[in-house]
């Protein structure tokens, strides 16, 4: 069971930001700078994506500080799209609803999540992780050598359900 907000602990919201957010911004800064001095040599182009949360579009209960973490990575895509579109590279973030995932197994309450999002999803059941394939490929391929500084929902329709 997640703690309320007012209940959450100053260590889980760090502990959270620590993995979701600044290690996101460790591992983008870094691919921002391989592409830049890539694209000083003479060798233009590239695609960043990050994975964000339908978190980033409504709230979710018990889990601000994920939500705030998806939501600053979406603004940062954002500003590297922005900044670095002069190298020829690409920023986009692919925001998704729930994929079961390694992640997923094992853990005790995945039957309920997993009745509950099929519930409340058109396609009538949770993401699996070749749902995304696509879509991935394309941002970090040629094809999509126009698109930047986007956020693609990936959700099974998640956010047209209306309870």
């Amino acid at each position: 069971m997640r703690p309320s907000f007012p209940d959450m602990t100053s260590e889980m919201y760090h502990g959270l930001l620590n993995v979701n957010l600044h290690g996101a911004f460790y591992t983008l800064r870094e691919a921002a700078r391989h592409m830049r001095d890539r694209a000083a040599a003479g060798d233009r182009g590239g695609s960043i994506v990050a994975c964000g949360s339908l978190s980033i579009f409504h709230g979710l209960q018990g889990m601000e500080h994920y939500a705030a973490a998806k939501g600053a990575l979406a603004a940062m895509i954002k500003s590297i799209a922005r900044e670095m579109a002069q190298y020829g590279v690409r920023a986009n973030m692919i925001a998704l609803g729930f994929i079961l995932t390694g992640m997923t197994e094992g853990n005790p309450q995945t039957e309920a999540i997993v009745k509950h999002f099929s519930a409340t999803t058109p396609m009538g059941r949770p993401g699996r992780p070749a749902d995304i394939e696509g879509i991935a490929a394309y941002l970090a391929s040629d094809a999509s050598e126009f698109h930047t500084g986007d956020i693609l929902v990936i959700d099974g329709g998640r956010m047209i359900y209306s309870p």
